[in-house]
């Protein structure tokens, strides 16, 4: 439950935050997000939305590492590693996917808070 309202000028950006119990004061809303100042509702629902892939992504290179760990482990110990990367190349595939996509959704965040004054971010 977000315990959260804001207020937003005639530009639709939030110009206050506050913290609510059962009533959401009169010319404040709540939100299913976190709010963030200065930015509009959608901008801060599409960077919640950029901070999940992030985390999306984090979690499965997380939960992967000990492929490339075994990998590099056989590599370092001169060995051959070609059936090692055939056996995972699907995993290491995704890797790829997981890094791609958070680098993608890191520059879309920094592109949302670019477009607002720095003071508001």
């Amino acid at each position: 439950m977000n315990n959260k309202a804001v207020s937003l000028d005639d530009n639709g950006l939030i110009t206050n935050i506050i913290v609510i119990g059962t009533t959401i004061p009169e010319g404040y809303q709540s939100i299913g997000v976190t709010p963030i100042m200065g930015l509009s509702i959608n901008d801060c629902t599409n960077i919640t939305e950029q901070e999940t892939v992030i985390k999306m992504g984090e979690d499965s290179l997380s939960n992967t590492d000990w492929i490339v760990t075994k990998i590099n482990e056989v590599f370092i110990g001169g060995g051959d590693i070609d059936s090692l990367v055939a056996h995972y190349s699907d995993t290491l595939d995704n890797r790829a996917t997981a890094r791609v996509s958070i680098n993608e959704a890191e520059v879309n965040i920094q592109n949302i808070r670019a477009a607002y004054p720095k003071e508001n971010n």
